[in-house]
């Protein structure tokens, strides 16, 4: 799901089986990412706002296998633990790929 700057639901999209999802949202539009539960509850709010220009296409995803090498020195390990950041020769070349790749979801009006 994507909310703009002001907290407006902006639309709501399902996770592909490997939890990934593909959306178009609005450009020039400032949005935030919110992952609910089912009762519309929020999980995990992003912390940054995105605005993307029309036609931009922006990969923020990565496949949990990748994760802890690509994004964990910043974000922390999928386990919690320092130790498990690691470096990976696969991060630069499979770290986008994911099932919602090939999926577009429309968002927005």
């Amino acid at each position: 799901m994507a909310v703009r700057g002001n907290r407006s639901l902006v639309g709501t999209a399902a996770l592909a089986a490997d939890g990934s999802v593909r959306v178009n949202v609005p450009a020039g539009a400032g949005v935030v990412v919110e992952l609910q539960d089912a009762a519309g509850n929020p999980i995990v709010t992003m912390g940054e706002e995105h605005q993307n220009a029309p036609g931009e296409i922006i990969s923020m995803g990565i496949v949990e296998e990748l994760f802890d090498a690509v994004c964990g020195s910043c974000h922390g390990s999928v386990s919690g633990s320092e130790l498990d950041v690691s470096v990976a020769t696969d991060a630069l070349t499979s770290a986008s790929r994911s099932l919602s790749r090939d999926q577009l979801i429309r968002v927005g009006p």
